[in-house]
């Protein structure tokens, strides 16, 4: 294939796009327009707290006649990576032969099961498909499902979600200590970040409450961190003067140690 005839794109911060996308954004302008709330008839528990959000499937319905009306569809590609990791490609294409993809989406499931895949991928089509469209889908917590990580307003600091198993050893609290510190490291943010991520992902409020059959799926998590993970693609923007190599454990206090 010569150099005329290969693909083209360009690139705008973490996004990819055709080389003009001008007939794109007039027509993504239109849909919008049109684009109504979908119903928020799903609720959604995490600890004590709850809050209401509109499934896939309702998004999908409220979106599906402007897009095709002004020539656009979306076209969401899942895939997965050696640690279990799942990741969500988005596209937004035009019937003019325009395109435009952000970064992918990606989380971990619960559990490799068929089901548990499943699941996070139905779950990351749907932020993605809101995020692209500019949509609210559920309701707006202020960020206190991803700050409190399972714990409710007035509830208890570091009170434990429900796992049964015995707790990590001091040996495997040091490996997990010293693994996040060194992949802090290397990719320059806050250790806090990446230990943040793993509570939040594994449903564990501290990372006193880890169960010794978790410890194997940490590491992995950790070792695997900013690999195709949006959180990592976006730490230079949103914290790039306060992230010291020397000090990958900003912000995690000295009372509050990570591991």
């Amino acid at each position: 294939m010569s150099e005329e005839n290969e693909p083209q794109c360009t690139t705008v911060g973490l996004f990819s796009m055709s080389p003009t996308a001008a007939e794109l954004f007039t027509a993504l302008s239109k849909a919008q327009a049109d684009i109504t709330t979908p119903k928020r008839d799903k609720t959604a528990k995490i600890g004590n707290y709850s809050y209401s959000y509109a499934d896939l499937a309702s998004t999908r319905d409220v979106t599906r006649k402007s897009l095709k009306d002004n020539g656009l569809a979306i076209v969401q590609m899942p895939s997965t990576d050696d640690s279990g990791q799942v990741s969500i490609t988005t596209l937004i294409t035009h019937s003019s032969g325009e395109w435009i993809a952000p970064p992918p989406l990606s989380g971990v499931p619960t559990q490799a099961t068929p089901q548990g895949i499943g699941s996070i991928i139905t779950y990351l089509r749907r932020y993605a498909l809101s995020a692209v469209l500019n949509m609210a889908t559920e309701e707006d917590d202020d960020g206190k499902a991803a700050s409190d990580t399972g714990t409710a307003k007035g509830a208890t600091k570091g009170k434990t979600t429900k796992k049964s198993g015995a707790q990590i050893t001091d040996a495997q609290s040091k490996k997990l200590f010293a693994t996040s510190m060194e992949q802090a490291k290397k990719l320059k943010i806050k250790q806090k970040v990446i230990v943040d991520d793993l509570l939040a992902i594994l449903g564990y409020s501290s990372t006193k409450d880890i169960k010794k059959e978790d410890v194997d799926k940490c590491l992995k998590f950790i070792e695997h961190y900013g690999k195709n993970n949006i959180v990592d693609q976006v730490a230079d923007f949103v914290m790039p003067d306060t992230v010291s190599d020397s000090d990958p454990t900003d912000g995690l206090g000295q009372e509050d140690p990570p591991f």
